[in-house]
C-alpha cells in the first residue's frame, strides 16, 4: 500500500482511570511506502503501534507534554503488531514500606492531588519488570520484586513492598536519639522497642523524576483511611481523580480492604490542633494484642499536661487501651496557614518530652507539611 501524503497526531494519554483520549494535530511528514504492519518507537517518551486499513494509529504517551514532537522518532522496528493497545498496556503501582502509601502528583495533576504511580508496559517487558522501573525511575524506590503482586484480579494495579533496608549506621532502639532528645528518653524512661517501632523504620528518600512528577511523598495509611473517611484533621491534600474516577477508587477501595479492625491500629498516632497548647507523649497498649505504640496528644482546651492525659484516658477507654503516665510533655505552636509546627518547652508534671522522636511522629502524620517545617526546640517552656 502507498500513501501519498499523512499528518502525524499526537496522542494524548487517557486521563487516570478513564479508557478516552484525544488526538491533536502535530506537523506532516511524508510516507512513500509501508508495509502492513509496522511498531514505532518514538524516542524514549513515547511508544507507539500503527497498521495501515482497519486498525488505528496509536501513540501511548509515558510523559508529560514537552517541546518535543513528530521529529523526535528516533527508530522504527518493523515487526507485527500484537493486539495490545495503550490503554491495556498501562500499570498503577502502589508502592509500601510499613506503614507508609507512595503516592505521586503527576505533572499534569492539580497541585496537591496525588494518585498511584502511573507507567506503561515496554516492548518485551514483563509486568513485574515494569512494576519495579516505574517505582525505581519515577521516585528512586527500589521495590522487593518477591512482594509484587496484583491488586485486584483482572487489574492492571500492582502492590509492592520496598527493599528490606536497615539503618546505615545499624542503631536500633534509644540509639535512634541523639544529643537532648537522648537524655530527655532515659529521664523520662522511654523504652528502646518503643522508639523501634516510632521510627526504626524510616521510609527510603524519594529522588522525584521531574519529567514525569510534580512531587512524591510517603502518606501513613492509617492518615489516608482517616482522610477517606473524612475524620482525618483538615488537609489540602486530595486525592486524584475525583469522586468517581477508577484511580481513586481502586486506592480507596484498598483502603477499606486493608483496614484494621484492632482498636490500637484505628487509634491516631497524633491529634493535634493549631494554635498554641500543651501536649503530651504517651504510650497506648492494647493489653490484650500485646502490642503498644506512641502517640501525640495535645489541644488549646486543656490548662495542665494532666489535663491532656487525662482526657486522652477518657477517650480511649471504651476501646480497652490502657494509657500509661506521659514520657514528658510540652508545648506546640500551629500554623496550620503556614504550615508550620514547632515542638519546645516542657512539661513540670512529667518532665521534657524528647520533641525530636514526637516531631517524627507529627511528620508522618502531617506529610503534606514539608519536613524542615516541623521543628524542635528544647528551650523555653
Amino acid at each position: 500500500m502507498l500513501l501519498r501524503g499523512c499528518k502525524w497526531k499526537q496522542f494524548l494519554p487517557a486521563k487516570p482511570g478513564t479508557t478516552e483520549a484525544s488526538f491533536v494535530p502535530a506537523s506532516t511528514c511524508v510516507a512513500t511506502s509501508i508495509q502492513p504492519v509496522y511498531a514505532v518507537a518514538v524516542g524514549s517518551h513515547f511508544k507507539a503501534s500503527f497498521c495501515i486499513g482497519t486498525v488505528a494509529l496509536g501513540i501511548a504517551r509515558t510523559r508529560p507534554p514537552s517541546s518535543r514532537n513528530a521529529a523526535s522518532i528516533t527508530s522504527v522496528a518493523m515487526a507485527p503488531r500484537t493486539e495490545v493497545s495503550a490503554s491495556h498496556t498501562s500499570i498503577s503501582v502502589l508502592v509500601l514500606h510499613g506503614d507508609n502509601v507512595l503516592l505521586a502528583n503527576q505533572c499534569d495533576y492539580p497541585q496537591q492531588s496525588y494518585a498511584l504511580l502511573q507507567g506503561s508496559l515496554q516492548p518485551g517487558e514483563q509486568q513485574h519488570e515494569a512494576v519495579a522501573r516505574i517505582s525505581q525511575e519515577q521516585a528512586g524506590v527500589a521495590i522487593d520484586r518477591n512482594s509484587i503482586n496484583r491488586l485486584e484480579d483482572q487489574s492492571d494495579t500492582f502492590c509492592a513492598q520496598t527493599s528490606k533496608s536497615k539503618q546505615t549506621d545499624g542503631a536500633s532502639g534509644l540509639d535512634l536519639l541523639q544529643g537532648k532528645a537522648r537524655d530527655c528518653a532515659n529521664e523520662v524512661r522511654l523504652r528502646g522497642h518503643e522508639v523501634d517501632t516510632a521510627i526504626g523504620n524510616p521510609a527510603p528518600p524519594l529522588q522525584v523524576d521531574e519529567a514525569v512528577l510534580a512531587d512524591a511523598k510517603w502518606f501513613n495509611k492509617r492518615w489516608l483511611l482517616a482522610f477517606h473517611q473524612g475524620t482525618a484533621p483538615k488537609s489540602p491534600f486530595s486525592f486524584f481523580p475525583g469522586e468517581g474516577g477508577e484511580a481513586r477508587r481502586t486506592i480507596t477501595s484498598w483502603l477499606d480492604q486493608s483496614k484494621s479492625e484492632s482498636p490500637i491500629d484505628q487509634t491516631p498516632d497524633v491529634a493535634i490542633e493549631t494554635g498554641v497548647f500543651k501536649y503530651v507523649l504517651l504510650v497506648v497498649t492494647d493489653t490484650h494484642e500485646g502490642r503498644s505504640k506512641l502517640i501525640v496528644r495535645g489541644d488549646r482546651q486543656s490548662g495542665y499536661h494532666m489535663d491532656v492525659f487525662e482526657k486522652t484516658v477518657r477517650e480511649l477507654s471504651p476501646y480497652k487501651l490502657h494509657v500509661a503516665e506521659p514520657l514528658g510533655g510540652g508545648r506546640i505552636r500551629h500554623d496550620d496557614g503556614s504550615k508550620a509546627i514547632n515542638m519546645y518547652g516542657y512539661s513540670s508534671a512529667y518532665g521534657q518530652a524528647p520533641h525530636d522522636l514526637s516531631a517524627a511522629l507529627v511528620r508522618q502524620w502531617y506529610s503534606m507539611y514539608a519536613p524542615d517545617k516541623i521543628t524542635v526546640s528544647y528551650e523555653g517552656y
